[in-house]
């Protein structure tokens, strides 16, 4: 029934940076009963498949999407710009996914370190750099450097994400292989 309610009022909590089946997103403080709170530890956790759980995941990393517009806003991140007077995307959030962009120069690495540390003080979880990864886009040279700073592992492009080829042109074979591949899959069925 709580999960019922909460669905409703999500769209008004994430931001247009997260994109896990959230329509018409804003972003909003949450306060309980119309104020806010006192902190509090809880003294149990949830359960993977629990209906709340989605749901409150979202509201958790939505503290990461504001650290991250935070530095944008004081120009100590860069991220990067769709169009030349587009906004600035310093990151994208999909469920449990989240994709950090920022300028291959150390301090800028460092400055994301600090902001991961104070997500994982303020949210209360564990960032597993080891299953993190960086990857170059014009930064090969750099990008070793950089990624063993940050504790991640590194890739080169192409890449597949969410299903999707990353660093493809649509020219290029490498694309078609998937579609394919899932093709032959579904006339085998």
């Amino acid at each position: 029934m709580l999960s019922g309610r909460l669905k409703i009022v999500m769209p008004k909590l994430i931001s247009d940076f997260q994109g896990a089946f959230i329509n018409e997103k804003q972003m909003l403080d949450v306060l309980v009963n119309g104020g806010s709170t006192q902190r509090f530890k809880p003294s149990k956790g949830l359960r993977q498949g629990y209906s709340l759980s989605p749901y409150l995941f979202l509201l958790v990393v939505e503290i990461l999407g504001k650290l991250m517009n935070d530095v944008i806003q004081r120009g100590q991140i860069t991220g990067f710009k769709v169009a030349e007077n587009g906004n600035m995307i310093s990151h994208l959030q999909f469920a449990d996914d989240t994709v950090l962009f920022i300028d291959a120069k150390e301090d800028e690495v460092t400055r994301l370190f600090v902001i991961l540390s104070m997500f994982e003080s303020l949210a209360g979880m564990k960032l597993n750099l080891d299953k993190s990864t960086m990857i170059s886009f014009g930064a090969n040279d750099v990008i070793g450097e950089l990624a063993k700073e940050l504790g991640c592992k590194t890739e080169v492009l192409p890449i597949k994400y969410l299903g999707m080829s990353i660093g493809v042109t649509s020219r290029s074979i490498l694309i078609w292989d998937a579609v394919s591949e899932k093709m032959a899959q579904k006339l085998a069925s």
